[in-house]
């Protein structure tokens, strides 16, 4: 449904600006940010396997700046959530649960993360997403780069606000369609 996508981006959008682009700032002064351009929506079904592997996103090439952004459009709790390594290589994950409104981060790049076989009623829906502060973005990286992955927001005079390049509209490529 071409409109509930679009309505998602717009939600997604000022999620971005009004709250991770201020957030991030605070941690890391700037004036913009590199934010995921289409957040993953996934979904955990009661299942005998997991909904994922145990990974670090450094294995997949991603930047070593980024922060993760966690959030369960459901509830999240017991063994249909994420779980999160504690300390780096200390090989205990805590699960991070909440509901809508929650909000996660942590350091994906280097924090291992995975799903357990959801042994729960409950279907997890979430979202997820990666941001790195403008300062810190690596625009050699062939896979991740602005305007394919990354997308960018910038601090304007009253506050900060998603720019799209020229010539791209809400919805790029095959969401598009």
């Amino acid at each position: 449904d071409p409109d509930a996508l679009r309505a998602l981006v717009v939600a997604y959008h000022s999620l971005v600006a009004r709250l991770i682009a201020p957030h991030i700032a605070e941690h890391v002064p700037c004036d913009e940010i590199f934010f995921q351009a289409s957040p993953a929506l996934r979904v955990h079904a009661p299942s005998a396997h997991a909904a994922g592997n145990r990974h670090r996103d450094s294995g997949y090439g991603h930047q070593a700046s980024q922060v993760n952004f966690w959030l369960p459009l459901a509830p999240a709790f017991g063994t249909n959530t994420l779980h999160v390594e504690n300390l780096r290589g200390d090989g205990r994950a805590w699960p991070l649960e909440g509901d809508f409104g929650d909000v996660h981060r942590f350091w994906g790049h280097e924090l291992y993360h995975h799903t357990l076989p959801n042994d729960t009623p409950a279907t997890r829906v979430s979202l997820d997403f990666r941001a790195v502060p403008g300062p810190c973005f690596d625009d050699t990286q062939a896979a991740f780069f602005e305007g394919g992955y990354y997308a960018r927001a910038r601090r304007a005079a009253d506050g900060w606000a998603v720019v799209l390049p020229e010539g791209h509209t809400l919805l790029r490529g095959n969401q598009a369609g």
